[in-house]
């Protein structure tokens, strides 16, 4: 066994020949940078290396357009036979319809947007989207409903042919909620009308304004342009959505003083594909808006989003109205679980851009 003396033992890169070698290298690298210090200096980025922001759609007011439909197909085409049944706290409509004729529909248009419904209280109108002149049911329901909880589905049931035989035959089923205090069942469940031309919101200012002889006040209907799928609704703090087929709607109650002359020309509503910003010209209402304002858990269609003002249905009779917006999916189709929004808010502002700032970082003008 060899013993080193002590005070000779060296280790790896502190030898005479190793530190020469590290001289040589220093000085050949001052040499290729000409003598500049070596110390990391910053390189700003350029207007063209920035990030590009996505661009946000100021989405208008409206309700979809006015929902001005085509013609796809007849009443008398497409619907075979109409059934009814109630419990204490349901009342339910059954619609059996032709499967040839509904696929020829289907061909034109998705079948979650063929059929529309207007309820309220104490109407209902059950028409195909595009003839609206005929409805498939329209008049006066037996008892008082709770329209923002009526829920319309395109579903399957299965009934008795002629030989004792079953078949599979496409139904649209449409459930009304009834309100508590008049649990009961009706004893007519819709007294039907002759008038087909005029929609729900005409008849409850008519039958308004000939109790009171006064202006009549803004109707509480439930317009139903979509089939509905689950979870079909639920809460986001003080936001109520609804889930449809291929759209989504935000409800947010607009309570106080300060929104009894508040119009859609006050609101900028925009969207990205993953965000909602909302702002209103009135002033101290920037902390009412927070709880619509946030990032997406999907991804919707921007230049397909429309907002408006609406009575609020779940408010005290004449008081309290609701911005409605309305979002269009980009997977039609496919439900959205576990809410509407994430719990964060926005990470990027409308009408701000990106500046470079030292050492790499970012921040808002």
């Amino acid at each position: 066994m060899c013993v080193l003396p002590r005070g000779k033992l060296q280790w790896p890169g502190q030898g005479p020949h190793d530190r020469a070698v590290q001289e040589n290298s220093r000085r050949g690298v001052e040499e290729c940078f000409c003598g500049l210090p070596l110390n990391r200096q910053y390189f700003g980025w350029n207007p063209n290396q920035m990030p590009q922001e996505e661009p946000w759609e100021t989405i208008q007011a409206g309700l979809a357009g006015g929902y001005r439909d085509p013609f796809i197909v007849n009443r008398s085409w497409l619907c075979l036979d109409m059934l009814e049944g109630q419990t204490l706290e349901y009342m339910q409509f059954r619609v059996i319809l032709d499967q040839i004729t509904l696929d020829e529909a289907n061909r034109k248009i998705p079948l979650h947007r063929l059929f529309g419904l207007d309820i309220s209280e104490t109407r209902i109108k059950l028409f195909i989207r595009g003839d609206e002149g005929s409805p498939i049911l329209s008049g006066e329901l037996g008892g008082k409903c709770i329209p923002d909880e009526t829920i319309m589905v395109l579903t399957q049931d299965t009934r008795e042919v002629e030989g004792g035989e079953y078949e599979e035959v496409p139904v649209l089923d449409v459930t009304l909620v009834k309100v508590p205090s008049a649990n009961m069942e009706w004893e007519e469940s819709v007294k039907l009308e002759d008038d087909f031309t005029r929609d729900v919101q005409e008849h409850i200012e008519d039958e308004q304004y000939e109790s009171s002889q006064l202006q009549p006040l803004m109707p509480k209907v439930f317009r139903l342009r979509e089939i509905q799928m689950e979870p079909n609704a639920g809460f986001h703090k003080s936001v109520r959505w609804l889930q449809f087929a291929g759209t989504l709607q935000l409800w947010l109650p607009l309570y106080g003083s300060e929104w009894d002359e508040v119009s859609p020309d006050d609101f900028d509503v925009k969207v990205q594909e993953m965000c909602v910003s909302v702002k209103c010209k009135i002033p101290k209402t920037a902390a009412y808006l927070t709880d619509i304002n946030g990032n997406l858990k999907d991804a919707i269609d921007p230049e397909q989003c429309w907002f408006s003002l609406e009575k609020d249905l779940r408010g005290p009779e004449g008081e309290g109205l609701c911005l409605v917006i309305e979002l269009t999916k980009q997977s039609p189709g496919k439900p959205w679980r576990g809410g509407i929004f994430y719990d964060r808010p926005l990470s990027v502002e409308p009408d701000r851009t990106w500046k470079a700032a030292r050492r790499g970082r970012r921040k808002y003008e």
